[in-house]
């Protein structure tokens, strides 16, 4: 929620700047150059957007606080407020930075692999060991590695200091002025040691059963405040390379006999055509009385990636 919410505010920025004459070219004189915009590309198109915001960030500022701008008409409109005080909120910055941090290593690791030049396969393994001591170094990584019950009990995790720090550090960043601070820690060590609701049998048994959101839904109720934080922690995605399976529904719909297809037309029949194929699955498993206790299935994955080739 908390990425889309900064890829979303920066989508506002930039569309208002490129509807606008005006505005766009006062912005390529304070910011000598272009903004890249979200773009129907193979990947990444939100983080090569908001990396390029970053960067103009300094000249965005500049452009808002000078006196072309105060003495222009879109100053006092709605919307140009809105946008004037996101570009000027220290906080929506920082969430961009933290935001394509996290995304980086694993950027450079698609643009690699992307590759028509050369065969990757005998670089992916490496790849994949400098993401993971990349990832590593994120402390949300961490706190969702430490909160998911399917690996808080193994031997060593739970008493980490390098995890509890890090829930800590993400803790006081989050809700600084929480009266619940000092029963952050109380309830945290419940959960490491899994006392009360998290040593009954129904949540040992469903550790590795149930999603760790649903987890804490269910059986985090003895520790709101970490519960809370579990919640907010655990719910966030870390790809969107699902989404990759839309193209080749636009690649059924959109043909070159039906090429001439209204974009609002096109984006319908894929939503329709993308719903039933939901639907279907949901039936085939109900049919075939398939087991969705494990969440982390391997193998269900991996068939997944067979029906889409």
């Amino acid at each position: 929620e908390n990425i889309s919410n900064v890829i979303k505010r920066a989508r506002t920025i930039t569309n208002y700047i490129y509807n606008h004459g005006w505005l766009l070219a006062k912005m390529r004189e304070f910011c000598k150059g272009e903004i890249i915009r979200p773009a129907t590309t193979r990947f990444a198109t939100n983080y090569i957007a908001l990396d390029s915001l970053l960067k103009k960030k300094s000249g965005l500022k500049q452009l808002f606080t000078s006196e072309d701008w105060a003495n222009h008409n879109f100053s006092r409109s709605n919307a140009g407020r809105m946008v004037e005080s996101i570009v000027l909120d220290h906080s929506f910055w920082t969430q961009s930075e933290h935001v394509c941090q996290v995304f980086e290593p694993l950027y450079k690791v698609l643009r690699i692999v992307d590759t028509e030049v050369y065969p990757t396969m005998g670089a992916i393994y490496e790849l994949m060991r400098v993401v993971k001591e990349e990832l590593e170094k994120k402390t949300w990584c961490k706190v969702a590695y430490y909160l998911n019950p399917r690996y808080q009990y193994r031997p060593g995790v739970g008493d980490d200091g390098t995890l509890i720090r890090a829930v800590h550090k993400v803790y006081s960043k989050l809700d600084p002025a929480s009266p619940a601070v000092g029963q952050f820690g109380n309830e945290l060590t419940w959960f490491k040691d899994a006392r009360r609701t998290f040593g009954e049998p129904t949540s040992v048994a469903a550790r590795t059963k149930m999603s760790p959101t649903e987890w804490w839904i269910m059986y985090g109720t003895d520790a709101p405040t970490v519960r809370k934080l579990a919640i907010k922690v655990l719910s966030q995605t870390t790809s969107s390379s699902a989404c990759e399976r839309n193209w080749s529904t636009f690649a059924l719909i959109h043909t070159k006999q039906r090429n001439r297809l209204a974009h609002s037309r096109l984006e319908k029949l894929v939503y329709c055509y993308y719903n039933m194929k939901l639907q279907i699955r949901d039936k085939e498993a109900e049919i075939d009385h398939v087991d969705r206790g494990d969440p982390l299935d391997v193998f269900d994955i991996a068939a997944e990636d067979d029906d889409t080739e």
